[in-house]
């Protein structure tokens, strides 16, 4: 039967990073039940693996002679000798806090493999003639060794701050409302509801149809909430420069 191994891989990333943050460092939370937001990502990371999800968000190869393509749910505008507009409709999953703050999720990257098995953003870089390249992408430059480019590097992993951050945080941001909302819905509507219906079913049928209409709004503002989200992902331009480094 298919199932998450969210306890081992939660206790495997717990050990390997207390052993170079310190037993402080949090991954499932004070209490051991409740994680901060270092664990949440492990268990994201669990239930993605599970699920059949493979990582790969697509490739843009950049020709430092001749022209760039793209693939994968990203287009290539413009983009000729080293430097390529690129829109894309696929965002990379991005991160955010201190490297030893369990309340981000940056401090957890060293310790589950994440962007290698969940969250490739490729760049291939070709007719290279110098044996390093500096890559710059948004307001971020680094330096990478001729063979890495023409292999193809990870720019989700090598470049935190990018592009798509910004836009990232904000959908983040909008999860978390709707979340809060989810939570008003289950814990104080449908639990208690569903506990009090056995008793008002027989004595009082129309408070239980009155009930039940009032439910039925409430899943269609849940639903409204779960739209809004999905228009948050829109596509994104950037651009990627390479010069010899």
């Amino acid at each position: 039967m298919p199932f998450a191994d969210a306890h081992n891989t939660m206790m495997d990333a717990m050990t390997k990073a207390k052993a170079v943050l310190g037993d402080a460092y949090q991954v499932a939370g004070a209490d051991g039940v409740h994680p901060k937001v270092s664990g949440h990502l492990v268990m994201a990371y669990a239930f993605l693996k599970a699920m059949g999800f493979d990582g790969d968000l697509g490739t843009i190869a950049l020709d430092m002679k001749g022209a760039s393509t793209a693939t994968g749910g990203h287009q290539v505008l413009n983009g000729v000798n080293g430097k390529a507009e690129v829109e894309s409709s696929r965002w990379p999953f991005c991160f955010y806090g201190k490297p030893d703050d369990a309340a981000g999720t940056v401090s957890i990257l060293p310790f589950v493999p994440f962007n290698q098995d969940l969250n490739r953003l490729t760049l291939v870089v070709r007719n290279l003639h110098a044996a390093q390249g500096k890559v710059t992408w948004g307001e971020q430059t680094k330096t990478f060794a001729k063979a890495d480019l023409e292999q193809g590097i990870n720019l989700a992993a090598e470049f935190l701050d990018n592009p798509f951050s910004a836009a990232f945080r904000k959908l983040d941001e909008a999860v978390g409302t709707k979340e809060q909302f989810d939570w008003f819905l289950v814990q104080e509507v449908i639990y208690p509801w569903s506990w009090a219906e056995t008793r008002l079913q027989a004595p009082d049928p129309d408070l239980l149809a009155e009930g039940a209409a009032g439910h039925g709004k409430l899943w269609a503002r849940q639903g409204r909430k779960a739209e809004d989200l999905r228009a948050i992902v829109t596509p994104i331009k950037h651009t990627i420069t390479v010069e010899a480094g």
